[in-house]
């Protein structure tokens, strides 16, 4: 079983999209290139959220595992944790 990538590349569509655009570059996600991009675009844009990050790097990049590898760059905790990191600070200040 011969498994190989290989590049295909429509020509015939017309599209007025930026080149970046229509043909991203795939990164992988366990590269620390791609964490150092991912952190400065993170504060490029002002410590904007998950979304907002993923939607901005994908204009131009495709990485693997997308937003497994921006979640703790970023400092997100999904909101059961975040209740839960709060509740123990309640419990142990009174």
């Amino acid at each position: 079983m011969n498994l190989s990538l290989q590049v295909f590349c429509d020509a015939s569509k017309s599209s007025h999209a930026r080149r970046d655009f229509r043909l991203p570059i795939v990164l992988p996600f366990n590269h620390p290139i791609v964490k150092a991009l991912i952190i400065y675009k993170h504060g490029q844009l002002g410590h904007a959220g998950v979304k907002m990050l993923m939607y901005t790097l994908r204009e131009s990049y495709r990485i693997l595992k997308g937003r497994k590898t921006i979640n703790p760059l970023t400092g997100y905790l999904p909101p059961e944790k975040l209740f839960r990191k709060r509740l123990t600070l309640i419990l142990r200040f009174p």
